[in-house]
């Protein structure tokens, strides 16, 4: 079942199916959420499918240390690399553009390429979207192929499928209006 359902609802709607016995799959965006995990717990087990761009359990990551620092020093898991991705490019854009003047910066983003600690990425130029690759993990038990669990739960995202940003590009209709 895919679902866009997220925060107290995704919760409630795995722990319902787990307690009606249902076995659906869910396929969710959501699930990787702050609270979402630890408030699924055993009653998500093989039973969420979770599509993102990274997770602490990903082959050749080479976030893992930057990971490890993060829950560290904030007593909390780094689970949205998207954001850190958006970050490096603005600041490659600002460099690149020699200014933050938000035309500049925004032109300077357009079609931009670099290699991300997750892979190849890009901004296509026609509707600046990122590309980047992305998974598809299962949530399940420490020690399942699974390293490293999310928030404490004994519980953590295992790859099922890695997709390259360049298998996931879909046509734009966009016609975006430039200053």
């Amino acid at each position: 079942m895919i679902t866009g359902n997220w925060g107290s609802d995704l919760s409630l709607l795995i722990k319902a199916s787990k307690e009606s016995g249902l076995t659906v799959t869910y396929y969710t965006l959501n699930a990787h959420n702050a609270g979402i995990p630890s408030s699924i717990g055993a009653a998500g087990e093989d039973h969420i499918k979770q599509i993102l761009t990274w997770h602490a359990n990903v082959a050749d990551n080479k976030i893992e240390k930057f990971a490890n620092d993060y829950k560290t020093r904030f007593k909390a898991d780094f689970y949205y690399n998207t954001a850190k991705t958006e970050l490096e490019m603005l600041a490659r854009a600002m460099n690149e553009a020699k200014s933050t003047d938000p035309l500049k910066v925004a032109r300077a983003l357009e079609g931009m390429k670099y290699m991300s600690d997750t892979g190849a990425v890009w901004m296509r130029a026609d509707d600046q979207q990122l590309m980047q690759p992305i998974y598809i993990a299962t949530f399940s038990k420490l020690g399942k192929g699974v390293k490293y669990d999310v928030e404490n739960t004994g519980y953590g995202w295992k790859t099922d499928v890695r997709a390259e940003a360049r298998d996931t590009v879909m046509p734009t209709s966009c016609k975006m209006e430039r200053p």
